[in-house]
């Protein structure tokens, strides 16, 4: 029955896949092909479709494909072509060998909270506005919200050795990598104008590259991979491993002081010193605080960090702060009067934008969350990396895998410097960044249930009478003396 299903499937692809190619625009034609190829390739190892996930989405570009009228557009794009195949065929590759997809984990019950939070938080757009426009894009976008969600759950299902792990951390690595450097080449050769910008002094400089559209996002996502590269130099035993994800991790480094993000900065910082904090290598922090304190010296960082605060009165100590900084604190006192009026549910999940009530975002995701989904959104959003933490913490102080060790470590000083970096952006609205951050999380949860040898049962010896195929001699019985 399998079989037949997965034939049934993949002769329906073939079908719209040939009327497509044939009747639609090369480029949609292409992302068709791209996202059938990796629903062919997770139908038959999961693995596969996994890793064209963790390598090409950071890559891929988002594309309008449909616009609401008097809201804001709906994008979709390659990452979420990619995801709904590799998701479709993950649940096809299951069915066909009998296996589970949900499988148990810490966050399974958190993810469900926010998820009923939220759902539950859209009964204040449909008292509003009805199921319309507004409805439909704030639906949207919850569900693009989950789609990194769901590649957790196939995560943690489908990863059941450490030899997954170590490729899976390798392919993630090397795809952090080629982004680095496509960054370096188009600063070199220039960048189209909506991804520059002009510092105060006249200079222009290159913010990010194509895929992100965002230098925050490019920000956070390198103060991510840090984490995971420093904790790799750490850890390394031989001494040309150690020096070449040193290297790495400085190269990575210069990107993203090259994002000029101040956000992404304060990420980085945090990061360091939870790394340091984890690994108890203080030494490491007084090191690094030398090096960040050069890279600073970059042509345009320096202004772009002296431009936060313009003057400050020497007698009441009172501070201007730039333009940038002075209308986020003027959003974020906004987002606390919208929390007001609604502050159990909140106002619906990306109701502030598909409701437009001041134009724009909060510009920090806890704001965004607290405003939309009310007090039960942002507890059991905090309850879900609470519950994260915890369980990567014990899973750090149980195994005596190095492997399991140095990962938990790196992923919870990269997720540190998310959860910091999202207090100025909404950085979990990005899948560029939501995508190596929950498959992460997902190997990590993979991980404490495969075990280490801290955790197995000590084998027993095994019994001569099982193992021997000699025949015990027959027993010998002294004769008894004459008297």
């Amino acid at each position: 029955m399998a079989r037949l299903l997965s034939l049934l499937v993949a002769m329906a692809v073939a079908i719209a896949m040939g009327l497509l190619v044939t009747a639609a625009p090369w480029k949609l034609a292409a992302n068709v092909l791209l996202g059938v190829i990796a629903l062919v390739l997770t139908l038959i190892n999961v693995e596969w479709g996994l890793a064209l996930v963790i390598f090409f989405v950071p890559l891929a570009v988002q594309h309008k494909v449909a616009g609401l009228p008097t809201v804001a557009p709906v994008k979709l794009g390659t990452d979420d072509l990619l995801t709904v195949c590799i998701v479709l065929g993950a649940l096809l590759n299951m069915a066909r060998t009998k296996r589970v997809f949900w499988t148990a984990s810490p966050l399974n019950l958190p993810l469900i909270s926010y998820l009923a939070a939220s759902l539950v938080s859209l009964a204040a757009i449909v008292a509003n506005r009805g199921i319309g426009p507004a409805f439909l894009l704030s639906f949207l976008h919850l569900l693009k919200w989950y789609e990194s969600v769901m590649l957790y759950c196939i995560v943690v299902g489908s990863t059941t050795t450490l030899r997954q792990v170590r490729r899976y951390l390798t392919l993630g690595l090397v795809g952090c990598a080629v982004v680095a450097v496509i960054q370096l080449v188009q600063r070199q050769t220039g960048a189209s104008p909506e991804l520059t910008g002009t510092l105060p002094s006249g200079q222009i400089i290159q913010r990010t590259i194509a895929s992100f559209e965002s230098d925050a996002v490019l920000g956070a996502y390198y103060a991510f991979f840090l984490g995971l590269i420093l904790s790799l130099a750490l850890s390394a035993q031989r001494r040309h491993h150690r020096w070449l994800m040193t290297g790495f991790g400085l190269m990575v480094a210069v990107t993203l002081f090259l994002t000029y993000n101040r956000a992404s900065y304060v990420a980085a910082l945090f990061m360091l010193v939870v790394l340091a904090w984890l690994t108890r290598r203080w030494r490491m922090l007084g090191v690094l605080a030398v090096v960040v304190l050069l890279f600073s010296l970059l042509p345009g960082v320096q202004e772009r960090l002296a431009m936060t605060i313009q003057s400050r009165n020497p007698v009441t100590g009172q501070m201007t702060f730039d333009e940038s900084s002075t209308a986020r604190l003027g959003m974020w006192a906004r987002a606390m009067r919208y929390f007001w009026t609604s502050p159990i549910i909140g106002i619906g999940f990306w109701g502030q934008r598909s409701l437009r009530y001041y134009g724009s975002t909060a510009h920090s995701q806890y704001f965004t969350i607290l405003v939309e989904t009310g007090l039960v959104g942002i507890l059991t959003f905090g309850w879900i990396f609470w519950r994260s933490f915890r369980s990567a913490n014990v899973l750090r102080r149980s195994t005596a895998d190095p492997l399991v060790r140095t990962l938990t470590t790196g992923v919870m000083a990269g997720l540190a410097a998310v959860l910091c970096h999202a207090i100025f952006t909404e950085t979990f609205d990005s899948f560029r960044l939501t995508s190596p951050l929950w498959f992460y999380l997902g190997l990590v949860m993979a991980a404490k249930q495969i075990g280490s040898p801290t955790t197995q049962p000590a084998a027993q010896p095994p019994s001569p009478a099982v193992t021997s195929t000699r025949m015990p001699l027959p027993r010998q019985i002294a004769p008894r003396p004459v008297p």
